[in-house]
């Protein structure tokens, strides 16, 4: 899981580095494209298909992720890598929120102090990117770093409901498949032919997240739910660092608060410190 978050926040900065220099459109697109090759190819190597006994459930996750995606990098290309990593991961909390609503699991108070702490902590984050002296504007970038997470939120509690039989390759394919069919028509808004370090960035992308994505679902055979999901949250705190050291981004005290309220909130969420407490006890 700590491999998978270096992996994440890798594919974050390497997104922030041509942004600008290639569409948004265009690098979703490439992002997805490449993971659809990647499974494919996987597929054809089995000769087997994926498991598409659910379609409306993976249809489901492949737009919620698809869309998370596309807005996340909204967000990298309007905020620091570090802010946007982290607006995009409070999606725990937001997975939660929809758990209750869709798959009938129990709204705790734990589950709302959380998502109070996490939004609180966003804000923060939020009001840390403006210039001197401006006053507080929701702005494009923060407003796309919460679409993100709530997107994100929405197809974790999809993967979820298509853990008990479907298997993890197949949800990778629906969710490159619906993601490149999604992200087809922004190539229409302007397509620049990338090439030198833009070209090998964005198609590092891709491969960097199909990376992390494995790993990720790898952990997960051996951690629970609440714990894997906690340890992801290393992602920001990695993104962060590989932007100051990469980018020259900086990060001042109101972000650094804003980090750790927004960390907590989310550890909140998915029980660790509960889990944490009733050890102690034992």
């Amino acid at each position: 899981m700590v491999a998978s978050s270096v992996f994440f926040a890798g594919m974050a900065t390497l997104a922030r580095a041509v942004s600008g220099r290639v569409s948004i459109g265009e690098l979703s697109f490439l992002r997805f494209g490449v993971g659809l090759m990647v499974v494919v190819g996987y597929y054809a190597a089995r000769k087997e298909m994926p498991n598409l006994s659910r379609p409306r459930l993976l249809a489901a996750r492949g737009l919620l992720g698809g869309m998370g995606v596309l807005f996340y990098f909204v967000a990298i290309e309007h905020l620091p890598v570090g802010a946007a990593t982290l607006l995009n991961n409070t999606s725990p909390c937001y997975a939660a929120v929809f758990a209750v609503l869709f798959l009938g699991e129990r709204l705790t108070w734990r589950v709302g102090l959380g998502l109070l702490a996490a939004t609180a902590g966003a804000a923060l984050v939020a009001v840390s990117t403006l210039p001197p002296g401006k006053g507080f504007s929701l702005g494009l970038g923060t407003a796309a770093g919460l679409f993100s997470a709530v997107m994100s939120g929405a197809a974790l509690t999809a993967v979820r409901a298509l853990r008990s039989d479907t298997d993890s390759m197949s949800v990778l394919f629906s969710f490159s498949f619906v993601g490149s069919i999604l992200t087809l028509p922004l190539l229409t808004l302007g397509w620049t032919q990338p090439r030198g370090f833009v070209l090998w960035a964005a198609v590092g992308v891709g491969l960097i997240s199909i990376v992390a994505q494995l790993l990720m679902t790898y952990a997960f055979r051996y951690l629970p739910t609440a714990v894997g999901t906690s340890m992801s949250l290393l992602t920001p705190l990695f993104s962060w660092t590989m932007g100051i050291v990469f980018l020259g981004e900086r990060i001042n005290a109101l972000a650094v608060l804003g980090c750790t309220v927004c960390l907590l909130g989310v550890l909140v969420t998915t029980g660790v410190f509960q889990r944490l407490l009733g050890r102690t006890a034992v």
